[in-house]
């Protein structure tokens, strides 16, 4: 049996050289290692990539040639071939298999090297065991697969470790509520009766936060015109070049291998710790096998969180409820079970009911220590972001007092009219 994919290999360096940005090629370039090509042209023609990465250079045909030609590896066939092989925009499917084909060979090379040891070396039964243990433990470390440790070791490592801060939404009463910030590494759902101000929140505490590091917004609700509308009303300290933001125009596929991999590229890139997804409804998930729509956005969740666990950032999506959620004033009937499962944290927001230009935010499901009394927020109309207290605008208003021949303002003071306004517009 062949324990290669000829095919495969040529599809996935293809797709690393015809990849649009470099960013793109980064993404493919770091699920690789040459020891998953078969082929020593395709390990080569990797290897060649991997070097014009470092060197910031172009990653195409003619840098490739130039690169390999210096130690005379350059196969002309071998690089025409690949050339005309279709690249694909997820090359993850594709690496899974050729890491599958690259075990299969470094065990049948190991049932080899045993064979001959037996037979042909005469070797001892403890020779060819302790061969094989080694042998197992590197095909082990290669995988991936952890090793178990015990809790007093992972006590030892927790009291030696640095712990990442929370992060500190900047709005006073929920930063709070969560005693202190949202912990790293985990997956939020936050939702609510539809225009109570989900989105806006979101991007306050996105606003709130770029001041301290960076995070990254996919708004697959509004484009990024609009929301730079919204921003720019907002006042306080932010770094707003720390606020990345990218919306359908700039990203045509919503699929969910494709926000998880642009996550991870970030944070490569830009070290970012808060991602928020504007809205769960919107993503796709062109690789799931199921039937049932729960089932669906439960995967897309599990995909989601597997991210956070990897990168510990905190990810926060706005998703839809069902109108018994919102009669109930819970998230329990949400999508499905897996993702309520899956998420750590989950937000709810509603109006008051004892105020009526109040909203209020509780969290109904969570991984941390909270506060679990509701916080009762307001909205800012002049900078469009919540506030711990209801912002009144004052009107002073001067009367006149009139005689027959002119105004005597000067004579009794003026009286004084006072108009309480507020106007609860709130967006998302």
């Amino acid at each position: 049996m062949d324990f290669y994919n000829i095919a495969f290999e040529q599809t996935v360096l293809s797709s690393a050289i015809n990849a649009f940005t470099p960013d793109e090629s980064d993404a493919i370039l770091s699920q690789l290692k040459a020891e998953l090509f078969y082929l020593p042209t395709h390990q080569n023609i990797y290897n060649a990539i991997n070097t014009l990465q470092r060197e910031n250079k172009p990653i195409d045909e003619e840098f490739i040639k130039t690169t390999l030609q210096k130690d005379k590896l350059f196969d002309e066939q071998v690089m025409l071939e690949i050339l005309i092989k279709n690249p694909v925009s997820d090359v993850t499917q594709y690496v899974d298999q050729l890491k599958e084909l690259s075990r299969k060979r470094k065990l049948d090379a190991m049932a080899m090297s045993m064979q001959k040891m037996i037979r042909d070396d005469n070797a001892s039964p403890d020779e060819v065991q302790a061969l094989l243990e080694i042998e197992l433990q590197q095909l082990e470390e290669n995988s991936g697969l952890g090793q178990p440790i015990t809790m007093q070791q992972a006590i030892y490592d927790y009291d030696h470790m640095t712990e990442l801060p929370k992060i500190q939404t900047g709005i006073h009463k929920l930063d709070e509520m969560l005693c202190g910030g949202i912990e790293p590494a985990q997956l939020v759902h936050i939702g609510g009766e539809k225009n109570v101000g989900k989105t806006t929140i979101m991007k306050q505490i996105l606003y709130n936060t770029s001041s301290g590091f960076d995070s990254l917004f996919f708004s697959f609700e509004m484009p990024t015109w609009k929301m730079a509308k919204y921003t720019k009303q907002m006042k306080g300290a932010a770094d707003l070049n720390r606020y990345h933001i990218i919306d359908t125009q700039m990203m045509k596929s919503r699929d969910v291998m494709d926000v998880a991999r642009m996550i991870r590229m970030r944070h490569r890139k830009n070290n970012i710790r808060f991602v928020l997804i504007d809205s769960k409804m919107k993503l796709t998930h062109k690789t799931f096998q199921g039937s049932s729509d729960s089932d669906r956005k439960g995967d897309i969740d599990a995909i989601l969180n597997a991210v956070v666990q990897e990168t510990g950032i905190v990810l926060i999506m706005i998703v839809q409820l069902s109108k018994n959620d919102i009669k109930e004033g819970s998230m329990s009937s949400y999508g499905s079970g897996l993702s309520d499962y899956e998420a750590d944290m989950q937000l709810m927001m509603y109006r008051s009911k004892d105020n009526d230009n109040a909203v209020e935010l509780k969290v109904s499901k969570n991984r941390q220590e909270v506060e679990h009394e509701p916080i009762k927020l307001w909205l800012d109309t002049q900078e469009m972001k919540f506030t711990d207290m209801r912002v009144v605008e004052t009107e002073y208003t001067t009367i006149p007092q009139h005689n027959t021949n002119q105004y005597q303002t000067q004579q009794q003071p003026p009286q004084q009219n006072f108009n309480e306004t507020f106007d609860m517009a709130i967006i998302g």
